[in-house]
């Protein structure tokens, strides 16, 4: 009964979005660790990571469905967890999306109070409900490997008059999200550059790369003297960032039509030279931009 009791304080404290009173629940040197964490957080580390959930879900509410002791020192507790996603998480800006979660915490005491918990949900459901892409694939398949890629666009249809190629191998993980923060705030920057018409940026293990579509190749030497990529280039030079690298600028020997499908006839049309009508006098969807 003295579980129940404790386990009930400890949920209170969830519901009543206290962070202190969470980790407070816990003795010292308690350890709390659920699919999000990455490892299991002790002391002031669960209460900072209770208030990052507090921050982006400010609704969010659990309900005990069952619960069960084992012995003298575990019970098991199945809940259900509502909450609407407003805030940033796990450095994912809010999607707006609500989210309700079925789980299990399996917790141990000792006569002090909890000792541990240990959360268990399924991460893809959970990544579903907030409107995250889940990609399943190995990191490599005979000669072939796999990794993620990114665009972003100025909203802009003109055909490209250069390309810019980059990549960059690191050696490690932690130079690699380094790597990946610096780009980020690059490909942010690019979408208030004159010129850029569109970037997508790659990732396959420790090798990162990026191709830039711009009106011209003037234009895409700005990125030599502005913003964060003058920064990442000085840190590319640097000792020991990276393992080797490349760049360049392409301009093209030739640009074939931007082919449209006629939503009433199905021909394939060039857009360029027929404009917003097919022949047989359907509209055309504009092809999308860069």
């Amino acid at each position: 009964m003295e579980q129940i009791e404790m386990a009930h304080r400890y949920f209170k404290a969830w519901n009543q979005h206290d962070p202190a009173g969470i980790a407070a629940a816990l003795v010292e040197g308690g350890t709390y660790e659920d699919p999000s964490t990455g490892r299991p957080l002790q002391g002031e580390e669960i209460a900072a990571y209770a208030d990052s959930l507090f921050t982006a879900f400010p609704d969010l509410a659990f309900q005990l469905t069952a619960e069960s002791a084992f012995g003298p020192e575990t019970m098991a507790a199945q809940w259900s967890m509502t909450g609407t996603n407003r805030g940033p998480f796990l450095g994912m800006p809010p999607t707006g999306k609500t989210v309700r979660l079925h789980g299990a915490d399996f917790i141990t005491f000792e006569h002090r109070g909890i000792r541990s918990v240990r959360g268990y949900f399924d991460r893809r459901t959970f990544a579903e409900q907030l409107g995250w892409q889940v990609v399943v694939q190995p990191e490599a398949a005979g000669p072939f490997q796999f990794g993620i890629a990114t665009r972003v666009s100025a909203d802009r249809t003109e055909a490209p008059g250069a390309f810019s190629l980059t990549w960059i191998e690191v050696d490690s993980a932690a130079r690699r999200e380094e790597v990946r923060g610096l780009t980020r705030q690059i490909a942010a920057e690019l979408r208030h550059t004159p010129g850029f018409l569109g970037w997508i940026g790659g990732m396959v293990g420790y090798r990162l790369f990026t191709v830039t579509a711009w009106q011209t190749a003037e234009d895409a030497r700005r990125l030599l003297t502005e913003g964060t990529h003058r920064e990442a280039m000085r840190r590319f030079f640097e000792p020991e960032f990276g393992a080797n690298g490349w760049t360049g600028v392409w301009v093209p020997h030739h640009l074939n039509a931007t082919w449209a499908r006629c939503p009433s006839c199905g021909s394939l049309v060039d857009y360029g030279e027929q404009g917003e009508k097919c022949q047989c006098g359907a509209t055309l969807q504009p092809p999308h931009p860069w």
